[in-house]
Formats: structure tokens, sequence, C-alpha cells
């Protein structure tokens, strides 16, 4: 990810150095081919799910396991990582993203055990986050190096261009925060996104900055997450 040279913010005529499009053409996996003249190891596609790591909101699934036992080790994971007291300054926008993430989760862990839509319900309240009602579509992306500054651009299919100096798409979406001191996440969320016309989307990742300690390390993770209705 280190490169050589002036370090600039790309312009909207500029092309992305590493993309993907969502949804791509004949599969429900993000498409794996850089453009031409693009890195040798573009972004890789990851879920973002935060497990506590001290200091920082990570990014892993827990292993897998029985359904109902998933949901709830998933569930505290979140919990505790919006309990967590991150360092002055670092990881804006991470309550909201994961607000949000809980209230999917719990979304899907009421479809699977009804009974326990209340507790469901008093422990997303207790974290200020609500239960997801509608479908949605979001793009998270973090990296695995402090003090980098990593951009997420997202482009629709109406040639609207998403990033850090202009958040918002014409078409609906908007990114959450320009995370410039490391790991991430920034985050791009739109809300009922079928019928906009706005995708396929494409993702561009760009590395502005490598901070103080002078080099990368560790891919970066651009997950998608789509919520249906039913």
């Amino acid at each position: 990810m280190t490169r050589s040279g002036p370090r600039q913010r790309p312009t909207r005529g500029d092309s992305p150095k590493s993309w993907r499009a969502w949804p791509p053409a004949g599969s429900r996996r993000p498409a794996s081919s850089p453009r031409p003249g693009a890195p040798r190891r573009p972004a890789t596609c990851w879920p973002w799910w935060p497990w506590a790591r001290p200091g920082k909101p990570p990014g892993r699934k827990p292993r897998r396991r029985g359904r109902t036992a998933q949901f709830g080790a998933a569930f505290a994971a979140l919990e505790k990582g919006l309990e967590q007291h991150y360092p002055s300054g670092r990881f804006p926008g991470v309550d909201r993203v994961l607000q949000e993430d809980l209230g999917l989760l719990g979304a899907a862990w009421v479809h699977a055990e009804p009974g326990r839509r209340e507790e469901a319900l008093e422990r997303l309240q207790a974290h200020g986050a609500q239960l997801a009602t509608e479908p949605s579509l979001r793009f998270v992306l973090t990296w695995e190096t402090d003090a980098n500054d990593v951009d997420l651009h997202v482009y629709d299919h109406q040639g609207g261009h998403a990033y850090f100096r202009d958040r918002e798409l014409p078409s609906g979406g908007e990114l959450f925060a320009d995370v410039t001191t490391g790991y991430g996440p920034e985050c791009f969320a739109v809300s009922r996104p079928a019928g906009r016309g706005a995708a396929p989307y494409r993702l561009a990742v760009h590395y502005f900055s490598r901070g103080p300690m002078g080099y990368g390390m560790g891919p970066c993770r651009s997950s998608p997450t789509t919520v249906q209705e039913g």
C-alpha cells in the first residue's frame, strides 16, 4: 500500500487506484479485478464486525457456531465495542457505525428468535441504537495501520461521487466521517437502495497519507452489507 512521491487528494476526474462494483453482474460477491495500473494487491473485501481489541474497533466475524449462539455472541461483541472508551479524537463516527450494526443484527436476531424481541429492544435502547426496520446498503472501510489516512470514494451509476469533501450522493446515501488518524472505519450507507437507479456502485480506496511511521501494513477491508425486507 505504500507509495512514493507526493500524495494529493483525488479530484472528481481522477481514476480510482483500486475499485469494486457492487452488485457485480452475474455474481453476489464483489468483483476483484482492478483496473489497469491499479496496485497488484487491491483492497480485499472482508466483513466488518467490531470484535473487542484494546484501543481500536477491529473487524472480524466471530467463528460460526449454532445460529442462536452466533447471534448472541455477535450482539455481545457489538455492545462491548460501544461500551469501550476510545482515545480522544480517534475513530470519528465509530459509535454511529456500531449502533447501526447493532440495529441490523438485532433485526436478524428478532427474526430468528421472535420470543427475544423485548430483550433485544431493551439492549438496543441501552446503547442508543434502534432496531433496523427498512432495507439498507452499507460499505465500511477499515485498514491495519495507525496514523494513516485512507479515503473511501463511492461512485453511483448516475455519475455521483461521495467522498470526504462531498459526503452525500444526489441519488441517496451518506459517508459518515473522514477518518485521518488510522484504522477507520469509514462508512457509506444508503437506506432503501432499490428503485434509486444508483446501482451498481463502484468503490475506490485512495491511500492519501502514510503518517509519521512512514509505512503502511496489512490490507484494506471493504465490506458491503445488504439488508432486504422480509
